[in-house]
């Protein structure tokens, strides 16, 4: 059988099939990233999307070889799933793939967002937390940090995963918590005169993060570090590090001599 009759039709390739294991990958394509092979194969064994997401190939001198979905076909494989093709009859263009890999762009964390807000399950939850986003000038991981009440991204698992699949919690006492960092973080627009704290800065996550970090710990005064920084010199526009900035916030809020924890 040859495939790609007609076009665009969706052909299942089984375990069985001759070209399960026969497909090739063209020259010009990128690498093979593992690690987004192995990311493909958890979701995959969440919820099986392949026969949404065909691989396109294209038969060339008999052979037929993947345009788009390497990661996909090498993810099926590892797993032993069927998977599916959709046979280009287009003449082949040198310039396919990077076009193809140049308009591809994995869902972010406010794509997730905008997903789960949408279902009815779990609509009242994102919907709120979509409004705290659009309402602070926050990112998406310090934000879902403030949800799990810590004041760093969380990486176990991928750092998001129960964000990505709907699993948000929000009750009264996350709600405080949230509210209360995001005050917090609200009340630098304007603190710093010399100089003034860029957007960007205000925006960094490595600035919020930072904030965050010194509001976590019980002796840090925030009002004083906020009465010091309108009064005085700082570096945060020009420091890309949160530890860098941590510590400027800690120089700033013992300004004046003034020693935290006794020493």
């Amino acid at each position: 059988m040859v495939l790609g009759k007609p076009y665009n039709t969706i052909h299942k390739i089984t375990k069985k099939h001759r070209l399960y294991n026969s497909l090739e990958f063209f020259g010009g394509n990128r690498n093979v990233n593992a690690k987004n092979v192995q990311c493909l194969i958890e979701a995959i064994k969440e919820c099986n999307l392949l026969p949404l997401c065909p691989l396109l190939v294209y038969r060339i001198g008999g052979v037929y070889k993947i345009a788009d979905g390497q990661h996909r076909y090498l993810a099926a494989l590892e797993l032993g799933l069927s998977f599916y093709v959709v046979v280009s009859k287009e003449p082949y263009d040198t310039s396919l793939i990077g076009k193809l890999n140049s308009n591809h762009k994995n869902w972010g964390l406010g794509d997730y967002a905008k997903y789960w807000a949408n279902q009815s399950e779990t609509s009242r939850v994102y919907k709120r937390y979509l409004e705290y986003y659009n309402e602070n000038r926050i990112t998406h991981g310090i934000l879902i940090a403030l949800y799990n009440k810590t004041h760093i991204r969380l990486h176990k698992e991928g750092g998001n995963k129960c964000f990505k699949t709907g699993g948000l919690v929000f009750n009264s006492l996350i709600r405080d918590h949230v509210e209360d960092r995001l005050y917090c973080l609200k009340k630098l627009q304007g603190a710093a005169l010399n100089p003034v704290l860029k957007p960007v800065t205000l925006r960094k996550q490595q600035f919020q993060g930072a904030i965050l970090t010194a509001l976590n710990n019980e002796h840090f005064n925030f009002k004083k570090f906020l009465k010091n920084l309108y009064r005085s010199r700082h570096r945060f526009n020009e420091l890309a590090k949160t530890v860098d900035m941590v510590h400027e916030i800690y120089r700033i809020e013992n300004l004046r001599g003034r020693k935290r924890n006794g020493k």
